[in-house]
């Protein structure tokens, strides 16, 4: 199973996290903001979204944290740099587009060797030893 760390916001965020989901791509962490009790129109919460799923969620103040970078660096490097991809390249998306990219992008995440590690060291329960492939 791929794992993949989520940076989302927005109905986007909320969309892409359920399009990863279904794929069955494992998500141990959700990196988001703190949700605005009177933003109701433009903005689902990711926050709820992962909770109902059973997610972990960090709100940082500031993502430039040495104890975030923990965090995320304790997931597979791919999985990394694809979150990262996603962050930039789905910004001006709309949602289906950015949900139909996400999608392609996870079942070529789920063909890495990093991938085929991460199912191994959990059936095995070990640590995963990531090389980045």
């Amino acid at each position: 199973m791929t794992r993949a760390v989520v940076f989302a916001y927005h109905k986007v965020g909320v969309r892409c996290l359920k399009v990863l989901l279904a794929h069955g791509v494992d998500v141990p962490l959700v990196v988001t903001h703190e949700d605005s009790p009177g933003e109701t129109i433009w903005f689902d919460s990711v926050a709820a979204t992962a909770a109902e799923y059973g997610i972990a969620v960090s709100t940082p103040d500031d993502p430039n944290t040495a104890e975030l970078a923990r965090e995320i660096a304790a997931c597979a490097p791919s999985a990394v740099r694809m979150a990262k991809k996603s962050i930039y390249r789905n910004a001006d998306w709309d949602p289906k587009r950015a949900a139909e990219w996400e999608a392609q992008v996870q079942s070529r995440t789920l063909e890495t060797e990093d991938a085929k590690e991460g199912v191994a060291a959990l059936l095995e329960k070990r640590e995963p030893v990531f090389k980045n492939q």
